[in-house]
């Protein structure tokens, strides 16, 4: 398995009126970019914020007329494919809605996978994190089994119960197919 550079969104500065608290989906994203491409780096913090402005400023209002479509998957996904298809990285992002863990697994062969939650680990709302693995995720907060008072959210292990409970079949992943 290639390694997946982790880039925390604790410390992310404000991006077009995100605070890092809210930038778990750009953060994840931006992870999983990195694992197809070597020019993204996963911890590039400048790069991250060019990514974030360029789909709040240029793609999502294209797509989602609301305050930050950047906290939308139909924006999120449009804006990893034009970054991927720029860098000569053939394919396109997927947005799928209902999956299953098994569904899951199986995407997870190709590639990491961008999945939605909600409530995860005692946050107030959704939380989106990257599945890197059956039981290995990158969590841009930090870790959930520890009510996230460690923010080291680099390749934590979530049982497959844990991450059921909370999972809300959305997902985002590369296809080149």
């Amino acid at each position: 398995m290639r390694e997946i550079k982790y880039n925390s969104q604790i410390d992310n500065k404000t991006m077009n009126g995100l605070n890092g608290y809210s930038q778990c989906f750009s953060t994840s994203n931006f992870m999983r970019m990195s694992y197809y491409c070597d020019g993204i780096h996963a911890d590039d913090d400048a790069g991250l914020a060019e990514f974030v402005k360029q789909m709040e400023t240029v793609i999502g209002p294209k797509i989602e007329h609301v305050p930050h479509p950047s906290l939308y998957f139909d924006v999120q996904a449009a804006m990893v494919t034009k970054t991927l298809n720029l860098m000569m990285i053939p394919g396109k992002d997927v947005f799928e809605s209902g999956i299953t863990m098994s569904r899951l697994y199986k995407l997870l062969i190709d590639g990491p996978v961008t999945i939605g939650t909600n409530k995860f680990g005692g946050l107030p709302g959704g939380h989106i994190i990257l599945a890197v693995d059956h039981d290995v995720f990158n969590d841009p907060f930090g870790d959930a089994n520890t009510g996230y008072s460690s923010k080291n959210g680099k390749a934590v292990i979530y049982k497959p119960e844990f991450i059921k409970h909370y999972f809300t079949g959305n997902v985002l992943y590369w296809s080149n197919k």
